[in-house]
């Protein structure tokens, strides 16, 4: 039986893949919404200095999770009614509960990826001007956890491990996609 869903929250740390599981969730007749790209926009927009994206976020978290919230409303209007959204990148239990309140179902998918293996990924593939090393993604991923990371990681409906080949990763969710929507 499929579960019926409006809304699929991909969540975890930094670099785990939730963009690639939720681009692979969202393909065909799903539309997606990320996160993450919506505060880096707004940070170029508001600031030009030094901080990272989640030290410009924990800044100015009350506002951006209301206009992100704003976002998700839109594009909910713009779907048509038997799409979902995916969701990328929820890191607060602060929006992960205002998109509950949205009366929609919603389905929560956590990446999970050992830390070394995030580190390898974000050393490799950083295509920003702002380099961490190993104790500043430590101090990152502190941050993300303050924000709730784990509560939100409690209550997943599933939980995807993503530590080794881009063809099992695809075939778990696979199977997610078609026991979810």
């Amino acid at each position: 039986m499929n579960m019926p869903c409006d809304i699929i929250v991909v969540s975890g740390l930094d670099r785990v893949g939730k963009s690639t599981v939720g681009k692979l969730l969202a393909l065909n007749e799903t539309y997606f919404f990320e996160c993450g790209e919506y505060v880096r926009q707004q940070k170029v927009i508001d600031t030009f200095g030094n901080t990272s994206v989640s030290e410009y976020y924990d800044t100015n978290m009350k506002r951006l999770n209301r206009e992100i919230i704003e976002q998700i409303i839109l594009k909910m209007e713009l779907m048509a009614e038997k799409h979902s959204l995916v969701v990328i990148g929820v890191r607060s239990t602060n929006l992960l509960e205002s998109i509950f309140k949205l009366s929609v179902n919603v389905y929560v998918v956590y990446v999970q990826c050992d830390f070394n293996e995030r580190y390898s990924r974000y050393f490799s593939g950083n295509k920003y001007k702002l380099c961490y090393s190993k104790r500043q993604f430590e101090e990152n991923d502190k941050l993300q956890h303050a924000w709730g990371i784990d509560k939100i990681k409690s209550i997943a409906n599933v939980i995807i491990p993503n530590n080794s080949s881009h063809e099992e990763l695809l075939n778990l969710v696979k199977n997610i996609k078609a026991s979810v929507c």
